[in-house]
C-alpha cells in the first residue's frame, strides 16, 4: 500500500482546494493537520515513523470510501514498469479532473492525457532509474493542460527520483499553467535544474519541490503566494517579499551582496520548522 509524508498530504490538499478556512487569521496548514488527526483517530490513516519523518499509510476502508465519492472525478493508471517498451492501452474518461499514473510513460502522457481539458491534477508516482524525462513532454503538458493546479512528477522521490537527464530546463511555456499551485519535479543529487523567468507569472504557486536537485540561481521575489521551496541549493536572493514563505531549502547564506543581506529575513514571520543561517 502507498505511504505518504504528512507534509506532502498537507501541501497537496491545500493546492487542490480541499482545505477551507473560516476566517483570514486561520492557517491552512494547521487546519489540514487537524484533518489528518481526525482521520488518524478514526484509523483511516495509520501513522508510521521512518528516518525522523512522519509517514501515513492509507487504510483500505478509506480507499474504498474515496473510490465511491470520487469515482467520476479521479482516475488511476496502475501501469507496470516495462522493459519491453509497452505502454498502457486503456482509455481515460474525458471529464476526469484528477489523474494518478503509477509510472512515468512519455507515450502514455502525450497520447492519452493531453486532451483532458478539465484536468486539475496530474500525479506521476515513479520514474524508472533508466527512464529519461523529456523536456518536450513537459512542454506539451504546459501548452495543453492549462487548468492544472497540481503537477507532480516522481512524487515517490525517496525511492525513485528522476535520474535522467542530469540537466533539465523547464520551458518558458510553464507560464501558461496560470492556475498551478503545486509543482513537484523530484530529482536526485546529480540533476541541475534551470527555471525560466516566465515562472514568475505563476501568481498562484504555493509549492516548488525539486527533491534533491540543484537549482541554478533564480529570482523568486515575484512569487508572493509561495509557501514552500525544496531543493539542494543555498544561495537564495531577494526572499524578503515572500511573506507567505513557511519553509526554506537547506540554509540561508548571508553576505553583503544585494538581495542576500540578513534583513531579507526580517518580514518572513510565517517561517516554521528549522531555519539555518550561515555566512
Amino acid at each position: 500500500s502507498f505511504k505518504m509524508r504528512k507534509e506532502d498530504l498537507v501541501h497537496l490538499w491545500i493546492a487542490q482546494g480541499f482545505v477551507k478556512t473560516r476566517c483570514a487569521t486561520e492557517d491552512m496548514e494547521d487546519i489540514a493537520e487537524g484533518y489528518i488527526q481526525e482521520l488518524v483517530s478514526c484509523s483511516f490513516l495509520q501513522p508510521e515513523k521512518s528516518r525522523n519523518r512522519e509517514l501515513f499509510r492509507i487504510h483500505d476502508l478509506l480507499h474504498d470510501l474515496a473510490d465511491m465519492v470520487t469515482s467520476t472525478d479521479c482516475f488511476i493508471i496502475e501501469n507496470a514498469r516495462s522493459h519491453r517498451g509497452e505502454s498502457w492501452k486503456g482509455n481515460i474518461p474525458q471529464d476526469v479532473r484528477h489523474l494518478f499514473i503509477q509510472n512515468y510513460d512519455a507515450e502514455l502522457i502525450t497520447e492519452k492525457t493531453l486532451g483532458l481539458r478539465q484536468l486539475l491534477t496530474l500525479f506521476i508516482n515513479f520514474v524508472g532509474e533508466d527512464t529519461t524525462v523529456e523536456e518536450k513532454v513537459i512542454e506539451s503538458i504546459c501548452k495543453r493542460l492549462p487548468k492544472l493546479r497540481v503537477l507532480a512528477i516522481a512524487f515517490s522521490q525517496v525511492y525513485y527520483p528522476i535520474k535522467k537527464p542530469n540537466r533539465f530546463s523547464f520551458p518558458e511555456s510553464i507560464s501558461q499553467l496560470k492556475y498551478l499551485r503545486y509543482l513537484g519535479f523530484r530529482t536526485d543529487y546529480s540533476c541541475h535544474i534551470s527555471l525560466p523567468n516566465t515562472l514568475n507569472k505563476l501568481q498562484h504557486i504555493q509549492v516548488l519541490d525539486f527533491g534533491k536537485g540543484s537549482l541554478r540561481e533564480f529570482m523568486f521575489s515575484a512569487l508572493v503566494n509561495l509557501r514552500h521551496i525544496s531543493y539542494l541549493h543555498w544561495k537564495l536572493r531577494d526572499v524578503g517579499r515572500l511573506s507567505s514563505l513557511q519553509t526554506l531549502p537547506c540554509y540561508f547564506e548571508v553576505s553583503n551582496e544585494q538581495g542576500r543581506e540578513l534583513k531579507q529575513l526580517m518580514d518572513l514571520n510565517k517561517l516554521r520548522g528549522k531555519l539555518d543561517i550561515r555566512g
